[in-house]
């Protein structure tokens, strides 16, 4: 790269896209899930290194319970910290 290039800035930039990609990524997975279609807003979703962390208030322990592995399956998710409450 050029020395008048911020190569450090790159990477984060490219750290965040990545980030963002992977987010997305597991929003249209929940979309596609029929207990979540429609529902995905009511989802906090992010990401800290490899882990998605997830949050917001969910009706029963089961629905967390499957948003949880529904995540864990989306390709490039390493860990799942679920934080959601139960109403």
């Amino acid at each position: 790269m050029p020395d008048f290039i911020d190569k450090e800035a790159c990477q984060q930039r490219s750290s965040d896209t990545h980030h963002e990609d992977l987010i997305i990524k597991v929003r249209q997975h929940l979309e596609e899930d029929l207990c979540f279609r429609g529902r995905t807003s009511f989802v906090g979703i992010v990401q800290r290194d490899e882990t998605i962390i997830l949050s917001g208030q969910l009706p029963s322990y089961h629905l967390k319970q499957l948003l949880q592995e529904a995540v864990r399956r989306v390709p490039g998710v390493q860990y799942v910290e679920n934080q959601t409450h139960i109403k």
